[in-house]
């Protein structure tokens, strides 16, 4: 929060700061992290926002370049439009298990309070696992093929 500081507490240190957290917050203002948590959301109305990650900052003219390049495909496909799009082909490899066991969560069911509880054995994930790879293109799949357990696949 660079710029002027909001801050309920007076306890803001620095107007480049970046902020204070729940804790130092509770702490300041001798209030649950509760309290501070309804505060900063109802009455501030201020929300969590995480940075999101680049892989590095470009200059001006790194940006123009890669203007240029992503620029061409957009070009053909707004000439030829479905033709392109026919021509690409997508490869993609995952490994999948022989089977996988259901999840806590999806298990769950709506049962009143005072409703017993269902027993579930907890499974583990099947050891044996293949490698699919599937070859598609804008209409369907036109290759599936599993590599048997124990095999290596090399271009």
């Amino acid at each position: 929060m660079t710029g002027q500081c909001v801050d309920p507490f007076g306890t803001c240190r620095h107007q480049a700061d970046d902020g204070l957290t729940l804790l130092e917050l509770e702490r300041a203002g001798g209030i649950q992290k509760r309290t501070t948590h309804r505060i900063l959301r109802n009455e501030l109305h201020l929300h969590k926002i995480a940075a999101r990650f680049v892989p590095h900052a470009l200059i001006k003219v790194q940006r123009w370049l890669c203007y240029a390049i992503c620029s061409d495909p957009v070009s053909r496909w707004q000439q030829n439009g479905h033709q392109l799009l026919s021509r690409i082909i997508a490869i993609d490899e995952f490994w999948a298990r022989a089977y996988e066991p259901e999840l806590k969560h999806q298990s769950t069911e709506w049962w009143h309070a005072g409703s017993p509880r269902k027993q579930k054995v907890r499974q583990n994930p099947s050891p044996i696992k293949l490698m699919v790879i599937v070859v598609n293109d804008v209409r369907s799949v036109i290759v599936c093929h599993f590599v048997p357990h124990g095999r290596t696949v090399t271009e």
